[in-house]
């Protein structure tokens, strides 16, 4: 009898990836009532950078760039210094909820977190005033929205209010159009490399 008349098991082996680059890591799972659930996985390029999640909610129309760049909900932030930047015109009282998350399961802690307070002007500061480098010496402190005038965000709003509030986000209340900066910085102890 020849090996090709054994038996073979079937296995999935042929369909395993590795790559000496990338790292796989959990992104999300979900769970079922009968107790079986998945997991998804997700490649990570480590020299990229953290995974994070950028979330502003705001009651006016904003613009968001994070170290000059416009802003996706999904990015990589490598480690040093950063600055978000965001531009609302509307000439309403704003409020704005902001956060900067770990991308990964379990992780509600915020990158703002005891940083220093949104900085904020009321005129033109130029061009370039989203980059890192940028000047801010005609921007002042944002006021740190008050619990009522939370409560009194649109019902649209409310919920992704609350949802930043809970994972540590900070909620600020800005008058008529402005240019906002907050910069920040990411340390390799802060969270463990993928």
């Amino acid at each position: 009898m020849s090996e090709d008349d054994d038996l073979r098991i079937n296995t999935l082996n042929r369909f395993e990836k590795y790559s000496a680059r990338l790292v796989l890591r959990e992104y999300s799972h979900c769970e079922v009532p009968a107790g079986c659930g998945g997991v998804v996985l997700r490649w990570v390029d480590p020299s990229a950078g953290l995974p994070v999640v950028i979330r502003v909610t705001s009651t006016v129309p904003c613009e968001t760039w994070l170290d000059g760049a416009p802003v996706t909900s999904r990015g990589y932030v490598r480690t040093g210094p950063h600055v978000l930047s965001l531009r609302t015109t509307s000439a309403e009282t704003a409020l704005l909820a902001i956060k900067i998350g770990l991308d990964a399961p379990g992780e509600d802690r915020d990158i703002l977190a005891g940083r220093p307070a949104l900085l904020v002007r009321w005129t033109d500061p130029g061009a370039g005033w989203t980059a890192l480098d940028a000047a801010e010496d005609e921007f002042g402190p944002a006021a740190h929205a008050s619990a009522r005038a939370r409560a009194e965000a649109p019902d649209w709003a409310r919920w992704r209010f609350d949802r930043t509030i809970d994972e540590g986000g900070r909620v600020f209340a800005v008058g008529g159009a402005a240019w906002m900066r907050v910069r920040f910085r990411v340390d390799e102890d802060e969270w463990t490399s993928p």
